[in-house]
Order: structure tokens, then C-alpha cells, then sequence
């Protein structure tokens, strides 16, 4: 008797949120994973606060239920250290500034993509995208995050900023604050 095979290839978007067990619906084909990876734009010069060559990974997955999953994965950071990590407004620039502030789904300021939120109602994961990450004894990293929203289409792409330190929920230091920013990867949110 003959055994036949049958394999079924999952589209990746798909496999990557059963993999996460999030339990989303998939996403659609208009809402393509949008991916970016590579060394970071380096905006301190002492590696030991952030090696040269550290490298990052960023995906997002939008779902066909309003739902956006983002995904970072970090390589040769400083080995046990915990970083912030945000979706920025925009692409990443020359300095650190050119990034802008932190993307947000309700604005506190609408139409202000330069001018830092420390309005808890505002700078918080569920509005903001946080992917604050610790790094084990390799210096490798990463951090997941759902939101209950999608990113607003953009003509010129956005980013992710790692930042220096751990990101306030609010206090000292104010809701949002993460520190210094060390490095940025442009991702095509």
C-alpha cells in the first residue's frame, strides 16, 4: 500500500500567532506583517551601554479582528540589562530626535508627532506600543505586545526606539520615560 503525504503550508503570519498562542484571528491579505531588521542607528558611542552591531528585529501583525501584534527580537545587546523599546512616529534619523515621540492610538496631542506624552491616560502600553525587554547572559532579548488597535497608515514609516532604561508607568520618573534613547530600527508600521 502506498502512503501519500499531505502537507499544508500555513501563510507565516499565521503560524507566528498560533505560535504566540494569543489566539487572534489571522490576519487578512491586505494586512501583510510589516517587517524590518538589521543593525540598529547607533545614537551612543559607548558600547557598553550599546554595542556596535547590535541588531533588531520588528514585526508587526495587524488581525482581522482589529488587533495588532508586535514582536521584537534583540541580538548583542549589553548581556543582563533591561532596556525600553517603543513604536516611534517616525523613521529613524541621524539623532535621536528624529524619531519623534512615542506612536499613540488616541493622541494626546493630535497632529504634535514630536512632543513627548507623560499623561499616564495617554503614555501607557495599552496606547502607546511598549516592548521593554531584558537581555540574558548573550545579550539577546525580546518582547511581545498586543494592542487593541491598528497602526494609522503613514507616508513615511515609522520606527522602534530602544531606550536606555526600563519605560515609567508614571511617578518618578513621569509616565512614558524611558531615558535616554541609544538606538533605532525604521519599520514600515
Amino acid at each position: 500500500m502506498r502512503r501519500t503525504t499531505i502537507r499544508i503550508a500555513l501563510p507565516l503570519a499565521t503560524a507566528s500567532l498560533l505560535l504566540t498562542g494569543v489566539g487572534l484571528a489571522a490576519p487578512s491579505s491586505a494586512n501583510m506583517p510589516s517587517t524590518a531588521e538589521g543593525a540598529l542607528t547607533r545614537y551612543t558611542s559607548v558600547p557598553e551601554v550599546l554595542p556596535v552591531g547590535a541588531w533588531a528585529r520588528v514585526r508587526a501583525i495587524e488581525t482581522g479582528s482589529g488587533k495588532t501584534v508586535v514582536t521584537l527580537q534583540a541580538r548583542g545587546f549589553t548581556a543582563n540589562e533591561t532596556y525600553g523599546a517603543h513604536a516611534h512616529y517616525k523613521p529613524c534619523g541621524a539623532t535621536g530626535g528624529a524619531a519623534g515621540a512615542h506612536y499613540q492610538n488616541v493622541e494626546e496631542r493630535p497632529g504634535n508627532e514630536v512632543t513627548a506624552s507623560t499623561d499616564p491616560a495617554y503614555a501607557n502600553p495599552d496606547n502607546e506600543v511598549w516592548l521593554d525587554f531584558t537581555t540574558d547572559s548573550e545579550g539577546n532579548g525580546s518582547a511581545q505586545t498586543v494592542v487593541d488597535w491598528q497602526f494609522r497608515p503613514s507616508a513615511s514609516g515609522r520606527s522602534v526606539v530602544i531606550h536606555a532604561n526600563h519605560t515609567s508607568h508614571g511617578g518618578t520618573p513621569p509616565a512614558g520615560n524611558a531615558g535616554a534613547r541609544l538606538g533605532c530600527l525604521s519599520v514600515p508600521f
